[in-house]
């Protein structure tokens, strides 16, 4: 498993508990839960459901997306879009001052702040002046000849860390912003990011404090490895400030090679899925790593606990029944199937996260 892709490998276990193999109870709230009756319940939850799709309904459809996929589209044929980007970001060396030392090869953003264009017609890059960040100018497509496309990096720090026995700068900080016709489409900032003192590849830093946003959507990571095989992170997914997803884990796993990570590895897993603020799902997985030696029939009742609450009043428990089928029970101990009332909503939720998330394209 790639690791940058862990933590949506991870929000998929979840999914995967809601829509397949599980069973659930739960972990305890100490709040006296607000009398409602089970068709309140079951209004709130779908309610909140869809409140949710509604505010990840524009992630595929946003300006940065927008942008992107005409930028590809632009260009003809299926790989052209990234050899004339390539090309592009090779033919800067011919104007930055880069000094790669034979030990620890490192690009000097002090040394290259700067407005860089790209001159369409001599079909190179321009110096145009002095600048405290560091800037591109450059067309949005190969046939334009306007530069309405600008990156500015604002910030940057490295550290200097050992990947397999390699001295190499890793990004420490990071601010940068990207415009389009003086609209930004996207900003990254990387407001910490640490490693160990020795990492095998692939990877995960042992600090990380990272904003993505994409209008009009803000993407949040939180990572703090306290061990080689213990996490704590958090991700979340905001349209305009307002909660449209969330996962907050508490994570052990079985070794660190991430690359071969998978579900019967994990050894303990804790926390929370949040639909919007309002609806929340607190689960807790137990030491999958003996899991072969369940028995088929109900295989993670052992393992899995799931509770379901709204704000944070408990709606009921999800559970795994004989006849192989999801249950969901409320506090009246009246069950239904999961589908029943939310299958639709489930469905759609996962075919938003598909579009990030291509398991062909992994090695799970």
């Amino acid at each position: 498993m790639k690791n940058y892709n862990l933590l949506l490998y991870l929000t998929m276990i979840i999914l995967f508990t809601l829509s397949c193999d599980d069973s659930v109870i739960g972990p305890g709230h100490e709040q006296e839960p607000e009398e409602t009756t089970v068709e309140e319940d079951i209004e709130n939850i779908e309610s909140s459901m869809g409140e949710s799709l509604d505010l990840m309904s524009e992630l595929t459809n946003g300006p940065f997306i927008s942008t992107l996929t005409t930028f590809l589209d632009a260009q003809g044929d299926e790989f052209s879009a990234e050899v004339w980007a390539l090309e592009k970001l090779v033919e800067l060396g011919d104007v930055f001052n880069i000094e790669f030392t034979e030990e620890y090869p490192r690009f000097d953003t002090e040394a290259n702040k700067g407005i860089y264009d790209w001159d369409s017609e001599m079909e190179t890059w321009n110096e145009e002046g002095p600048s405290d960040d560091f800037i591109l100018r450059f067309p949005s497509s190969e046939d334009s000849q306007e530069n309405d496309m600008v990156l500015t990096v604002s910030e940057y720090a490295d550290v200097l860390t050992n990947v397999d026995g390699e001295q190499i700068y890793l990004p420490g900080r990071l601010q940068a912003e990207l415009e389009q016709d003086e609209e930004v489409t996207f900003s990254l900032n990387l407001k910490e990011a640490q490693y160990a003192d020795d990492n095998d590849e692939p990877f995960l830093p042992t600090v990380l404090d990272l904003e993505v946003n994409t209008s009009p959507y803000t993407f949040s990571w939180q990572l703090d490895r306290s061990s080689d095989t213990a996490f704590s992170t958090s991700f979340y997914i905001s349209n305009e400030n307002t909660l449209a997803l969330g996962v907050e884990l508490d994570l052990e796993v079985a070794h660190s090679d991430y690359s071969e990570l998978d579900e019967g590895d994990i050894k303990n897993l804790s926390g929370k899925l949040k639909m919007t603020e309002d609806l929340s799902i607190n689960f807790e997985v137990g030491d999958m790593t003996s899991m072969d030696d369940v028995s088929f029939t109900n295989p993670l009742n052992a393992f899995v606990d799931l509770e379901l609450f709204y704000k944070d009043d408990k709606v009921g428990d999800i559970e795994f029944s004989e006849e192989s089928e999801l249950m969901i029970i409320y506090q009246d101990e009246s069950s239904e199937p999961l589908d029943q009332h939310y299958g639709d909503l489930l469905d759609n939720l996962q075919e938003i996260l598909a579009y990030f998330y291509s398991p062909e394209d992994d090695d799970l």
